[in-house]
C-alpha cells in the first residue's frame, strides 16, 4: 500500500512540474483521451490469439522531444494452445508508464514498465487460482501521428514474470496495434 501511495504522489508531482513549464519547451499541451486496438498475444509455448484492448491515456510533455505517457487499458491476452487444448483467454487491466521520445512532429518511440492485474480468465481446464494476479512487463513501441488528434502505434510487450503459481515459467507476450484519440 505504501508503494501505491508513493507512486501516486510521484505521478502527481511530475504532472504538476510538467504543467508549469510545458509551453517553454514545446507547443503541445497535456493530451488525454481514449485508446482502442488489437492484440496478438501468446503465452510461452502457445500460438497467437487475437484480442481487444481499450482504455484511456494521459500524455504530459516533459521537454521539447520528451513526454511521459500513462495508460489504463483493458487487455484480452492469452493463447491458442497447440493441439486439441482450447483457447486460453486472460483479461487484464494494464497500466503502462512510458517515456516517449519524439523524432519530429509525426514519429515517436516509447518504452517503459507495465503492471497488469488479472481480472478473469477462461478456457480449457483453467483454474484462475493457478494464475498470479500481478504481471510485470516491459512495453516498447513506435507511433505515427496521422493528424493532430489521432495517433497509430505498434507496441511489443514481453512479460517479465511467470504468470502461473505452480512455477511453469509461463510468460505473456503481446503485440499491440492501437489508435489513440486526443480530446
Amino acid at each position: 500500500m505504501k508503494n501505491w501511495i508513493f507512486l501516486s504522489f510521484m505521478l502527481v508531482s511530475v504532472m504538476g512540474f510538467a504543467q508549469s513549464d510545458q509551453n517553454a519547451y514545446r507547443n503541445v499541451s497535456v493530451e488525454f483521451g481514449p485508446k482502442i486496438g488489437l492484440n496478438r498475444a501468446t503465452v510461452t509455448d502457445g500460438d497467437y490469439l487475437t484480442g481487444f484492448t481499450g482504455g484511456f491515456f494521459v500524455e504530459i510533455p516533459m521537454g521539447k522531444k520528451l513526454a511521459l505517457r500513462s495508460e489504463s487499458l483493458f487487455s484480452r491476452q492469452g493463447a491458442k494452445a497447440k493441439g486439441s487444448t482450447p483457447e486460453l483467454k486472460l483479461n487484464y487491466l494494464n497500466f503502462p508508464i512510458l517515456a516517449k521520445y519524439y523524432l519530429g512532429e509525426k514519429f515517436s518511440f516509447e518504452g517503459g514498465p507495465q503492471i497488469g492485474f488479472l481480472l478473469s480468465g477462461k478456457g480449457g481446464n483453467l483454474v484462475t487460482d493457478d494464475y498470479k494476479v500481478v504481471d510485470f512487463s516491459v512495453a516498447m513501441g513506435v507511433n505515427y501521428r496521422i493528424i493532430d488528434q489521432i495517433e497509430v502505434g505498434l507496441r511489443f510487450t514481453p512479460g517479465l514474470t511467470d504468470i502461473t503459481k505452480p512455477r511453469g515459467n509461463v510468460k505473456n507476450t503481446v503485440f499491440q496495434l492501437g489508435l489513440s484519440f486526443s480530446l
